[in-house]
């Protein structure tokens, strides 16, 4: 069996030019757009979640549990990644997981008190880790160099997104850096052949972060509708572990394949 790059080499360099071109002008329309909108301020209502339900001392204590499982599926990458056999941006992918690490708990100290303060510390470890994550999936399926100042670049441009909004309030650019890994994805997945073999984990990868964007904006209506068993949002939390566990099964698969070579 051939390693990922080796495949890649028989694949021709015009999916990888048409991709790359796609994701530049996907990001450049949202950009657009979103500076034809003008500012985006924080809302007022933003951190009035559902469920505000306390127990034990614990505040918001479904949103704020609900980080465990992002937690365990960040500490499952980062074990089953140890090794890193067949994966090209070794880097970037350390970075993802341990960014989900520290997200979670960013996140639960965030919902343990709702402010603009402990939502800007959750936000920043946020952006770190779509930063990452856009880098890694760029780095293995279409640049394949550069990796430390891609990452270098993305990383300061996500906390620069979060930096900007703390000060400015406007949270333009912080959607772009949230979007960013969704686009390219989607992107490679459709468009590029070096991708074949880990499509599958791609599909639930979209599938869950799509779901995850949908229950954190029907917060209130999923509470209702689970007879306030389960908000949107403690929804999203583990919608949003699911798709890093997406990535860490996938990794492991790929280290465990390219370690038997």
């Amino acid at each position: 069996m051939t390693s990922l790059r080796e495949s890649d080499k028989s694949s021709s360099p015009s999916y990888t030019v048409r991709a790359l071109v796609v994701i530049a002008v996907l990001l450049a329309f949202v950009g657009i757009a979103l500076l034809l909108h003008g500012p985006i301020p924080q809302p007022l209502a933003y951190h009035e979640f559902a469920d505000d339900r306390a127990f034990f001392g614990i505040p918001n204590i479904l949103d704020v549990l609900t980080n465990a499982p992002f937690l365990l599926a960040g500490i499952f990458g980062l074990v089953a990644f140890r090794k890193a056999y067949g994966v090209q941006a070794k880097f970037a992918w350390r970075l993802f997981f341990l960014s989900v690490v520290a997200s979670s708990l960013g996140s639960a100290y965030y919902h343990w008190e709702p402010t603009n303060f402990s939502l800007f510390w959750d936000r920043l470890l946020i952006a770190c880790a779509a930063s990452a994550l856009s880098v890694a999936v760029l780095f293995d399926y279409a640049v394949r160099r550069f990796e430390h100042s891609m990452l270098i670049g993305f990383v300061t441009a996500g906390v620069g997104s979060v930096v900007y909004w703390k000060m400015v309030d406007d949270l333009r650019y912080y959607v772009i850096m949230q979007i960013s890994p969704f686009l390219i994805i989607l992107t490679l997945f459709l468009l590029t052949p070096t991708t074949f073999q880990d499509r599958p984990y791609f599909c639930y990868a979209i599938f869950s972060y799509l779901a995850a964007r949908i229950s954190e904006i029907y917060d209130h209506e999923i509470f209702t509708l689970t007879g306030q068993m389960l908000s949107g949002h403690s929804l999203k939390h583990v919608l949003t572990a699911a798709t890093v566990l997406v990535f860490a099964l996938m990794l492991r698969r790929r280290c465990r394949r390219h370690s038997t070579l």
